[in-house]
């Protein structure tokens, strides 16, 4: 009787083996893509004004969209500055915004693109967030989407009113200081 339980048991076992294997070809095909958002520059051009320099990469082998104007310059919208709180996290400074775009930039895999901020005190009257100081921990998020539809969608949800839609896929910087001013 032993030697009719080891093929059972091989088969077994080849069987949980092969479901193992495709369940894990299942999950690399339905990772999300991989995007990196790399803080360049910061340069502090007065005591309250600060230039940036990011650059978004799409290290994925599928394309991703990305709230923005495609002409010209590619100016992403959803590219915010977000600074560390103690009491509240991380909070966005800017862009403050109270429309959407409406359009989407498409990024191809092994593609970047590199944009430049400013931020300047006293920021705009649309802000909500003015309790803004130019020290301590800051870092760039980015939403993006995976399909040009789901941008269009967002966007349309965003502009109406209602309850906001469910927040898109991000990706987030490593944490930058801003350098003290210059004396």
């Amino acid at each position: 009787m032993r030697d009719r339980e080891a093929p059972d048991f091989l088969v077994t076992c080849s069987i949980a083996f092969l479901c193992i294997g495709c369940s894990a070809l299942l999950f690399a095909r339905q990772a999300p893509p991989s995007i990196r958002v790399i803080n360049e520059r910061v340069e502090r051009v007065s005591r309250d004004e600060v230039h940036f320099s990011a650059k978004v990469v799409n290290e994925s082998a599928k394309p991703v969209f990305l709230e923005g104007s495609p002409f010209d310059s590619q100016a992403i919208d959803a590219l915010y500055l977000e600074q560390w709180r103690a009491k509240e996290g991380w909070k966005v400074v800017v862009p403050c915004r109270d429309t959407y775009a409406s359009d989407a930039i498409k990024l191809r895999p092994g593609e970047a693109i590199t944009q430049e901020r400013e931020l300047m005190l006293p920021v705009g009257s649309v802000c909500k967030e003015r309790n803004i100081h130019l020290e301590g921990k800051f870092r760039f998020r980015l939403d993006y989407f995976a399909s040009k539809k789901e941008v269009r969608s967002y966007i349309k949800r965003m502009n109406s009113p209602g309850p906001e839609p469910p927040s898109p896929k991000f990706s987030v910087s490593d944490a930058f200081e801003i350098p003290p001013p210059k004396k």
